[in-house]
């Protein structure tokens, strides 16, 4: 979200006056869904302030694109900027082209907005995005779907129903591994060579004990496993009488966990990464808490929209003034302080508070300019 200044002027033998001002905010997003083939591109605005001339302007909207991918509809009609703290919105839908078996595709949109005033020129002035990635190459997803591949989704192993996986991860992630958090996650491999070289290097010596099995972390199917380089390390009752201890960020932990746990981790994993479309180089997060996982194109409830009936927006609260910072305050990936609905709500209600989607799956992206508003930085026109 930014700040979005309109300032109207007259020049009189040369010299020039500002005649008014219009402050606004702008909320510039996105959003799809792993198992479509159409993403979304919205833009709001409200005037919080303002004087003089400017505020007697009207605005309208015009979606345009590049990359793999076509418009299919688009609508921001002219709308006059008052009254104050009212929401001005333009929605365009878009079609991936990247629809061919093993296709991948990346595009951006825009939205070009036009102020016009009596007496004054016209104003221009755009948004993009260009977050979204379409693909039909996730092994066991027969149809085409959109995500945004920089957010890193969360593959949880339960404490509940496998403890000495989960164990193991929360100590490997504690003696300083990677893979916690979004500043510092994994990266997915599909590469049998690099995935059978981690596996082989980590626990190819193992021991045979019944019941148990060796876990590696970070995991195989990982580029920072031992492929990548570092050593072998344990903790004491792991039964790696071959593996000394250690701590550090580099490397992987080994340790005997049991053969349920393991022998569960892989469909897990596979589940996951299908689920999510995440692809070889894709950043992910491992966790080991008991949570529910919400995939990355929200719930499964959608309700159709009215025209489209397949794809419809998510909600969270923002009140203007509020700084809003994505990640921070995530609990969930769609969390921050996010509402359930997916009816769309946008310009429809209320004075001062507006719904847009949770930037916390890979299913939504807000731009990534956060700002408060009103009095965060403005782009003049």
């Amino acid at each position: 979200m930014t700040g979005l200044t309109y300032t109207t002027t007259r020049t009189v033998n040369g010299t020039k006056t500002v005649t008014g001002e219009a402050d606004m905010v702008v909320i510039n997003y996105s959003y799809s869904d792993t198992g479509l083939p159409t993403f979304a591109h919205q833009l709001e605005l409200s005037m919080y302030g303002g004087w003089g001339g400017a505020q007697k302007a009207s605005v309208d909207g015009q979606a345009t694109l590049s990359g793999s991918c076509t418009l299919e509809s688009s609508s921001f009609p002219a709308q006059p900027l008052l009254p104050l703290n009212s929401w001005r919105s333009g929605e365009a839908f878009f079609d991936t082209t990247a629809t061919a078996a093993g296709a991948i595709g990346n595009r951006a949109t825009y939205w070009y907005l036009t102020f016009t005033n009596a007496g004054y020129p016209a104003a221009v002035t755009s948004y993009d995005l260009n977050e979204f990635r379409c693909d039909n190459a996730t092994v066991g997803r027969a149809t085409v779907g959109c995500v945004v591949p920089w957010y890193a989704s969360e593959l949880v192993y339960s404490s509940a129903s496998y403890p000495s996986l989960a164990s193991h991860v929360q100590r490997a992630q504690a003696s300083g591994l990677p893979g916690a958090t979004f500043a510092n996650p994994l990266t997915r491999t599909e590469d049998d060579t690099i995935i059978n070289t981690n596996r082989q290097m980590a626990c190819g010596d193992a021991p045979s004990i019944t019941g148990l099995s060796c876990d590696e972390y970070p995991i195989a199917r990982s580029r920072e496993g031992l492929s990548s380089g570092g050593t072998r390390s344990t903790f004491d009752g792991c039964q790696m009488p071959n593996v000394s201890s250690g701590t550090g960020p580099t490397g992987v932990s080994v340790y005997m966990i049991t053969a349920t746990g393991n022998n569960a981790q892989g469909g897990l994993n596979t589940q996951f990464f299908r689920a999510e479309r995440v692809l070889d180089g894709d950043p992910f997060r491992v966790t080991h808490a008991v949570t529910v996982v919400p995939f990355r194109d929200g719930p499964r409830t959608a309700r159709p929209r009215a025209n489209h009936g397949r794809l419809a927006p998510r909600a969270m609260t923002y009140q203007p003034g509020e700084t809003w910072s994505p990640h921070t305050t995530c609990t969930s990936r769609k969390a921050l302080s996010v509402s359930s609905t997916l009816e769309k709500s946008l310009s429809r209600r209320r004075t001062g508070a507006m719904d847009l989607p949770s930037p916390c799956h890979r299913g939504l992206s807000l731009s990534r300019e956060s700002t408060p508003a009103p009095s965060g930085p403005r782009q003049p026109l």
